[in-house]
């Protein structure tokens, strides 16, 4: 990832970026690879030189987008540090653009140790976007008590992720949606009744009782099914 990506020309790669091509895949002038600057854009590229701790490559042609169209964020109950960093890894594979972690008033772990993980959760979105081939990194926002995350622009559609909630059937289509799963204790009712006050609507994800990370994920699939990422067409033999 090269966050000042120009659209053409020759770049420069260095530092960790640098060491994966050469001494990782062990990569050699001609070789193919794929750069993207973290919002968006992703180009193929030729490497042209490759030294011992620095490369250089020329910029070739875009290549076809795997962003999903849906404008998804999703507010996580930060769960356990081992588990929030597999919640931060997975929605980036399923192409969440933005991830609020939130401290609610059932959450066990405590802020200060969740606020030192953030560089470490960011790092994760970035490998993950290498990983998957996705060119835009999701946002993994400050950590923010619940009540604030409600005070923040958020998009119209939300959806508040409860035990027992309603099922999920939405006949029309978002662009953009915020989706909040709660911890794993569930939201006070407190917590309900502010999100409802604040547009946000309460949906199950069926009978059981899942954890917070089992839930985000199944969040993240069931709205990417709704409204992100095209279906594939059906082939006739």
């Amino acid at each position: 990832m090269l966050p000042n990506l120009p659209v053409q020309g020759d770049v420069e790669i260095a530092g960790s970026e640098a060491h994966h091509l050469l001494h990782v895949l062990r990569l050699k002038p001609g070789d193919r690879i794929v750069i993207f600057d973290g919002r968006g854009t992703e180009l193929q590229a030729e490497l042209t030189r490759c030294g011992n701790d620095t490369a250089s490559a020329r910029l070739l042609a875009p290549t076809e987008s795997r962003e999903s169209p849906l404008d998804l964020t999703m507010a996580i109950a930060v769960p356990k540090m081992q588990s929030m960093s597999r919640v931060v890894q997975k929605l980036t594979e399923l192409g969440v653009h933005r991830i609020v972690p939130v401290i609610t008033e059932r959450t066990t772990v405590t802020a200060g140790g969740a606020e030192r993980q953030l560089s470490r959760w960011r790092r994760i979105a970035a490998e993950a976007c290498k990983q998957c081939g996705r060119s835009r990194v999701p946002r993994i926002e400050d950590l923010v008590p619940f009540h604030e995350f409600l005070e923040l622009d958020l998009p119209t559609a939300r959806l508040l992720f409860t035990p027992g909630g309603p099922s999920l059937r939405e006949p029309e289509r978002a662009t953009s949606c915020v989706a909040a799963v709660g911890p794993e204790g569930g939201w006070s009712d407190g917590e309900i009744a502010a999100a409802v006050a604040n547009g946000f609507r309460p949906v199950g994800l069926g009978p059981r009782t899942l954890r917070t990370e089992t839930a985000a994920l199944a969040a993240a699939v069931i709205l990417e099914w709704l409204w992100g990422d095209p279906p594939s067409p059906v082939k006739h033999s």
